[in-house]
């Protein structure tokens, strides 16, 4: 059957890294978090596709998207730290945390048009503390599809 039922992981100190609901294998929901326990990531269905909802490392919401049934990932919220929409009807910047561990912090920056990355999305990391910041990668959007 592969996985059913609750499949949760933690990390050495005994904080939650991941969950997820399983039934006969396939993956209904799961969470994935910061390592001060606070959720990073929850993917849910939507529809028949999938919600994607991504949280700042304070517990603020950051991005919801949804994936289209073409492949494209469609934002329907982006909001920065303090909560102000970056992309007010779908259009506008896209900041989204990706990851942040003890030895690093992830990110993506880009241009968002009626919800679909467009342009150059460039791809960041630095330490945890913001310092010592670096573009890691590049990728050409073209309505939400990279070229």
């Amino acid at each position: 059957l592969g996985h059913h039922g609750l499949h949760e992981t933690f990390r050495a100190d005994g904080q939650r890294e991941s969950a997820s609901l399983h039934w006969h294998g396939e993956e209904l929901c799961s969470e994935h978090f910061y390592d001060d326990g606070t959720t990073h990531l929850r993917i849910g269905p939507q529809g028949g596709s999938r919600r994607w909802e991504r949280y700042w490392p304070s517990g603020a919401l950051n991005t919801v998207s949804i994936e289209e049934r073409d492949g494209r990932t469609r934002y329907l919220r982006c909001l920065d730290p303090d909560g102000n929409d970056l992309a007010p009807r779908g259009s506008g910047q896209l900041q989204e945390m990706l990851s942040l561990d003890d030895e690093m912090c992830q990110w993506r920056e880009g241009d968002l048009v009626e919800g679909f990355l467009s342009g150059m999305v460039r791809r960041l990391a630095s330490l945890p503390d913001g310092s010592q910041a670096r573009e890691t990668e590049r990728t050409l959007y073209k309505n939400g599809r990279p070229h």
